[in-house]
């Protein structure tokens, strides 16, 4: 394919390119935030994010460079191969991590659990798997979360932290994991947040304070 060809595509051309272009999960590198200590695992936002989500208005998933073809083709791509073959999903991952040196993975800077399945075999299979790695995930996914605590743990590598949103969303949070908070730049819209919260320098690579939160405690996040 070459750039010409590239130029003159469609966007819906583009986007179907680059989600067919391989069979290799893609692991994003080099994050302006997460800098370059910190790799990425993302899956389309709004296609795996719950119906309801109320953060879809301000999403910066859909927004800037993130909805580029080639960026969100890639994101779409994993999403794919992540649908046909589950196990070579987290297969790739998880030798990604095995040799690549990356003690540190946030698991969507886009998206969201796609189903009630990613979440055991992710431990199963990635996180369990690199034990040496530690892994960040934010989630709206809360009734998954839940119901996989009923019978299993966390494993210390991992940090859960439920993303909650303005002051008239719910979190249900028997478990009391960590929770993200964000100040509204409409302060009518904000929640009561903690005054311990962890205000968010912007600046993952020289923080990594969200793979540490313990249980009970919580970060706040300006409104992007």
């Amino acid at each position: 394919m070459g750039m010409k060809e590239l130029k003159n595509m469609t966007k819906s051309q583009k986007l179907d390119y680059y989600c067919n272009l391989n069979n290799i999960v893609t692991i994003a590198t080099g994050n302006t935030k997460l800098g370059s200590m910190i790799c990425g695992l993302s899956l389309p936002a709004g296609v795996t994010c719950r119906t309801d989500a109320p953060c879809r208005k301000f999403c910066y998933c859909t927004k800037g460079f993130q909805i580029c073809s080639s960026v969100l083709g890639t994101y779409m791509k994993n999403f794919r191969i992540y649908q046909e073959n589950p196990e070579t999903f987290f297969e790739q991952v998880s030798n990604y991590l095995k040799y690549s040196g990356y003690k540190y993975m946030r698991i969507f800077d886009s998206g969201d659990l796609p189903d009630k399945n990613f979440l055991p075999m992710l431990i199963k299979y990635v996180v369990n798997e690199n034990p040496k790695v530690k892994f960040l995930m934010f989630t709206k996914r809360y009734e998954w979360v839940n119901e996989y605590l009923e019978g299993s743990k966390i494993p210390s590598n991992f940090n859960i932290v439920f993303s909650s949103w303005d002051r008239s969303w719910k979190v249900p949070n028997p478990n009391n994991l960590p929770v993200s908070y964000v100040r509204f730049k409409d302060q009518t819209l904000n929640p009561t947040i903690p005054e311990d919260a962890f205000e968010c320098t912007g600046h993952c690579s020289t923080c990594y304070k969200c793979w540490h939160l313990k249980n009970s405690e919580s970060v706040v996040f300006h409104q992007h």
